[in-house]
Order: structure tokens, then C-alpha cells, then sequence
């Protein structure tokens, strides 16, 4: 009789004299009855259904057990009735109180990793699909806070490539299971290109027992290096890697794996979509977004702009007969806009979009245009960026720099050599600013004999470059009278606790830069000594950034030399604008400087670190 509002019970039973067999309470299941129940929920449901408000004890249990919290799936199904926003999510992961084990979701972002990693460092399984918001970046700052970590999946996550899987091999060392899907088999057929990148960064997971690569670009070598450093695999699916051909050598191999399925074989059982294989000859695959809508370059348009020839697929001589005839009304033709006006359009594309996308293929003009308009090429910006989804060699910065026939302003880019310099100085001679990232192939004696060949030279910064240090800055700023900005960053602050070890060369160097009105030395050795002759000379000076120099004290003297200095950013100061990656601060007793340390090279993204 539970069904019957209580008063009309009350009647009844006065009415026929009789008792009311009472009827069951959900709020007195026990617990553990209570969980089972809940148990066969889906967390979402849990989270966004009516369980929590069947009665008050149902509500406590549905908010503060953690057992139900252990394993949390937030991907979109079709029983869902709404999207599962971040918020959501993570709401879920606070309430699984630093047990949940397992998390699986969409569209997840470097926040919400980063956020995952603090409130649930016992995570083991890890599936993250259709992320476009996680980056190499975000990704690797994350991952060294999952050190338990057996299972994980990281499926049409566009941003997330190269040589990022090392460093997941080396940060999760109980790793067994590993599932990488692409959208589709895109192979690029340039000679030079490099397949089996992700392949020898993958074969560092040694413990792995269970591998999907579904719609990879490797080769016989990148499997073959799978195998060989992998030696507890027994799954294997490689299935629309059709970059592969199993040989006799292969095939032997092979034989020691339990289950595999092969790059022909069946995707009846695949649980996303799969697109047709690509083959091209270039060596990148650029998606553009214009609209919020991914494109590929043969169907890319300049927004903003009407469509070009509406029948340039006719025949030139029957769209005169059109013409004439008067049933086709002619359309805009690209190819006779002013030169200024067609300036003006492709100065909104970035130079690397010129070079390898689709802007010198709409006509003859624009492709004349994009070769020998020297104006286009006056600031040329090579840098690696999450939005490019396609690598930067050097053969293409050089012909970047060819083409501004002398006149270029501006250079910055990213794994530079001593060769390029040498090439960028002798076509660039009125270049005015250089940024160099990352260039651990660039050595001292390579800068100085390039630098003297830049004397306009305003702007510099030389961020990451292992093998440029000491004394290389005295002649930089001898060569480069002009140099009003300089900027040199490491990734951690690296200090020598040794008394005989000079502190403050670099930046005795860096006291005969003048001219100088804007500074920047993130994680630098120096001490008080070393910025107070940086201050003596450099009486220009405007912007000083010294954030994680910690050898610095600011006492009385040193604080007066700064007070005329408008913005100063001090040792201890935030870091949140600051663009690179930043590992821990290191004192050491050891004469190996930071440079002996394999890690440098690599610190653009934070995270794994090995210091003794």
C-alpha cells in the first residue's frame, strides 16, 4: 500500500478495522545494499539523473561515497538526454575524494588534465577522445602526475604528435595498455619526411602488453622498433597502417603476439569513424578553420571575400559561348585584383601559410604574388604553435627568406643551426629582430661569426639554446649597438653552490649591452653583483624580467638602482604569462653545468626532468 498517500491508509484502517502491513523504506537500505544499487548507474546518470532525489539517504550516499566515483565515463551516448560539460566533470572527479581509477571523457582541455592530476594521483586508466583542446604542452605537464598509470587512449587528438609518447613511456612506467586512432591513413610521400617519428617514441613503453595504432603512418621500421623494445606485447592492432608490408623478417616477429589484426583487416568492431586513406606527396596536412569549420587546402577560400570563378571547372571556350550568348552572367576574377588590394589579402595569412598552403594555387597572379612580392616576406614567423598541424624544416625557412629578396625585418623560428644563421645573415643583412627557441644546434662560435653581420639588429632573444653561454654576450653586445630588447630564458633555474664558480659572467656580458630598454633573464644564475652592473650600464633600461633568478636579494642599494626602472617583474613574481614551460629550481653542489643535462633540449614542454 506504499502507493496510497498516508491519510487515505489512516481511513482505511480506522474503516475496516484492520492493520496496515507497513511498507519498505529505501532510506533504511544498509549501505552496502544501498551501493549495489547505485552501482549499476552510469556516473552521469548518477550525476545528472533523479538517484539523488529518491530520499535524503540516497542523496548523502550519491554525493560523499567515493566508491561510486571509482570509475568515471563521460562521453557523449546516445541515452544521454544532454552534452557533459567540463564543469560536470570534474565535479565527478571531486567526488570520488582522490580514488577515482579510471577516467574516460571528450573534448577535454590542458585545464581539466591538469585538474584530473591533482584529484586523482592513483589514476590507472586514462581515455581521452576527440580532445582538440590538449596540447603536447598541457599533455606532458599532466602525465608525470599519473605515475600508476597502466591504461591509456588518446584517440583523435589532433594536437597531440611526435615525440610527446617518449616522454609518456619515461613518465609512466607501468604503462600496458596504449590506443592512438586517427580520423584516417594520411601518408605524406616526401622523400625526406620522417613516418616512424611517433613509432620510436612509442617503443619506449617497454612494459606495454596491448597496442592500437589504428590509421598510422609507420613503416616497417617503426614496427619493427615496436617489437624489438616491446617484448611483453600480445595484442596488437595496426589496422589501416598501410604503410606496412609484412616480409619474412616481420612476419617472425610477429609470431610471438597472441592477437593481431592487420592493416587490411576488418572494422566491423571499431567504436569511431573512419575516414578514406590519403596519399600525398607534401610533406605536411593543413586544416584550416574558417567558420569554426575544418577545411582541407583544396577547398580553402579567403574569408571575408565573394567565391572566385563559379564555372572555372567549364572550358575557357565554352564559357566565352556562355557569355556571349548571355546565359551565364560573368563572375569576379581573382586574378585581376589591384596588386595593393591582393596585398592586403594574403598579409592576413601567415608566412607559412603562404608557403605551403593553398594561397599560390587560386591563379597564375596570386602565385606570382606569394613568389616574388618581397613585401610579404618581411617578418617571417617559423615558430611551432598547437594550431599547425604540420612540422618546419629548414629547407622551408630558407626559401621563407629567399623570397624576401633581402628586405626581411624579422625572423623567429625554432631549431636553427649555425648554418642557417649564417645564410639568414648573409640574405637578411638588415634584419631587426631575431628570436631563436629551442636551438640546441646553434653553438657559440656559430653566433659570433653570424651576429657581426647584423648590425641594425634591435631585438633579440636566444630562449633554450644549450650551447650558447659565457662570454658569446660581450660580443653581442659590441656587435649590435642598436640592441634595445634581449631576452634569455632557461628551462629551470640551475645554480652551482660552489665558490670558486663565476655566477655572473653571462651577465657582465650582458652589462655591455647599453642601449638596451627592455630585459628579460627567466631562471638565470646570476647574483646582486651581476644585475647591479647590469644596471650600471644599462641606464636606458625600462622593463626588467628576473623571475626565478633566486640567487637575487633585493636589499636597500639594490632595491634604490631599480626604483627608476618602470616595470620590474621580481624573482618570486607570477608566471602565468609566460610562455614556455618551467621546471623545478635546482641547487647543486656538482661542476656539471646545466648544460651536461639531457633534458634541456626538450624543457619547452614542463613536466619530466632527471637531475642528480
Amino acid at each position: 500500500m506504499s502507493s496510497l498517500p498516508s491519510r487515505r491508509r489512516r481511513r482505511r484502517q480506522l474503516r475496516c478495522g484492520g492493520d496496515v502491513r507497513p511498507s519498505a523504506d529505501w532510506a533504511d537500505l544498509p549501505i552496502d545494499v544501498l551501493l549495489s544499487v547505485l552501482h549499476k548507474l552510469d556516473p552521469m546518470e548518477l550525476m545528472m539523473g533523479g538517484a539523488g532525489r529518491v530520499c535524503r539517504s540516497w542523496r548523502r550516499a550519491v554525493r560523499d561515497e567515493p566508491e561510486l566515483w571509482r570509475r568515471i565515463d563521460t562521453r557523449f551516448r546516445k541515452g544521454h538526454r544532454c552534452e557533459i560539460y567540463e564543469d560536470t566533470a570534474k565535479e565527478a572527479v571531486r567526488r570520488g575524494s582522490r580514488r577515482c581509477e579510471a577516467f574516460c571523457g571528450e573534448d577535454a582541455s590542458d585545464h581539466f588534465l591538469l585538474f584530473l592530476a591533482e584529484h586523482a594521483p592513483t589514476l590507472k586508466s586514462l581515455r581521452l577522445i576527440f580532445s582538440d583542446r590538449i596540447s603536447n604542452e598541457g599533455l606532458l605537464e599532466a602525465i608525470n602526475k599519473f605515475p600508476v598509470l597502466e591504461e591509456l587512449e588518446l584517440s583523435r587528438c589532433k594536437h597531440v604528435f611526435g615525440k610527446v609518447y617518449k616522454f609518456i613511456g619515461i613518465a609512466c612506467p607501468h604503462l600496458k595498455s596504449f590506443r592512438l586512432s586517427c580520423l584516417h591513413s594520411y601518408s605524406s610521400e616526401a622523400a625526406k619526411y620522417n613516418k616512424d617519428e611517433e613509432a620510436m617514441a612509442i617503443s619506449t613503453m617497454s612494459t606495454l602488453r596491448s597496442l592500437q595504432l589504428l590509421g598510422s603512418e609507420l613503416t616497417n621500421k617503426g614496427l619493427t622498433a615496436i617489437l624489438d623494445n616491446c617484448t611483453r606485447l600480445e595484442y596488437l592492432d595496426i589496422r589501416h597502417c598501410f604503410n606496412i608490408c609484412f616480409d619474412t623478417t616481420l612476419r617472425a616477429k610477429c609470431a610471438r603476439i597472441k592477437t593481431m589484426k592487420l592493416p587490411h583487416g576488418s572494422t566491423a568492431d571499431y567504436d569511431l569513424e573512419i575516414g578514406i586513406p590519403i596519399r600525398r606527396r607534401s610533406k605536411t596536412c593543413i586544416l584550416w578553420k574558417f567558420g569554426g569549420k575544418e577545411v582541407c587546402p583544396a577547398d580553402c577560400r579567403v574569408p571575408g571575400l565573394p567565391q572566385a570563378h563559379a564555372m572555372s571547372s567549364i572550358p575557357s571556350g565554352r564559357r566565352r559561348r556562355l557569355r556571349r550568348s548571355g546565359e551565364v552572367r560573368p563572375s569576379a576574377d581573382w586574378a585581376d585584383l589591384p596588386i595593393d588590394a591582393l596585398l592586403s589579402v594574403l598579409h592576413k595569412l601567415e608566412p607559412i601559410e603562404l608557403m605551403v598552403g593553398s594561397a599560390g594555387r587560386v591563379c597564375r597572379s596570386w602565385r606570382r604574388a606569394v613568389r616574388d612580392e618581397p613585401e610579404l616576406w618581411r617578418r617571417i614567423d617559423m615558430r611551432a604553435r598547437k594550431d599547425r598541424l604540420y612540422r618546419i624544416d629548414e629547407r622551408t625557412a630558407r626559401e621563407a627568406v629567399r623570397r624576401s629578396s633581402g628586405r626581411c625585418e624579422a625572423f623567429w623560428g625554432e631549431d636553427a643551426t649555425d648554418h642557417f644563421l649564417l645564410f639568414l645573415a648573409e640574405h637578411a643583412p638588415t634584419l631587426k629582430s631575431l628570436r631563436l627557441i629551442s636551438s640546441n644546434h646553434i653553438s657559440n662560435e656559430g653566433l659570433i661569426e653570424s651576429i657581426n653581420k647584423f648590425p641594425m639588429l634591435e631585438e633579440l632573444e636566444l630562449s633554450l639554446c644549450k650551447n650558447v653561454f659565457g662570454k658569446v654576450y660581450e660580443v653581442i653586445g659590441i656587435a649590435c649597438p642598436r640592441l634595445k630588447s634581449f631576452r634569455l630564458s632557461y628551462p629551470c633555474f640551475y645554480s652551482i653552490e660552489d665558490a670558486e664558480y663565476n655566477k655572473d659572467e653571462e651577465a657582465m656580458g650582458i652589462a655591455t649591452m647599453s642601449a638596451l630598454r627592455s630585459l628579460q633573464l627567466f631562471g638565470s644564475e646570476l647574483t646582486n653583483k651581476g644585475l647591479t652592473s647590469i644596471l650600471d650600464n644599462c641606464t636606458h633600461l625600462e622593463h626588467l624580467d628576473i623571475r626565478h633568478c633566486f640567487n637575487i636579494y633585493f636589499d636597500t642599494a639594490l632595491r634604490a638602482k631599480c626604483a627608476r626602472i618602470k616595470t620590474t617583474r621580481p624573482p618570486h613574481g607570477s608566471t602565468d604569462d609566460y610562455e614556455f614551460y618551467i621546471g623545478n629550481p635546482v641547487r647543486t653542489r656538482s661542476r656539471k653545468t646545466r648544460r651536461d643535462y639531457a633534458f634541456f633540449g626538450n624543457s619547452i614542454y614542463r613536466g619530466f626532468q632527471v637531475v642528480p
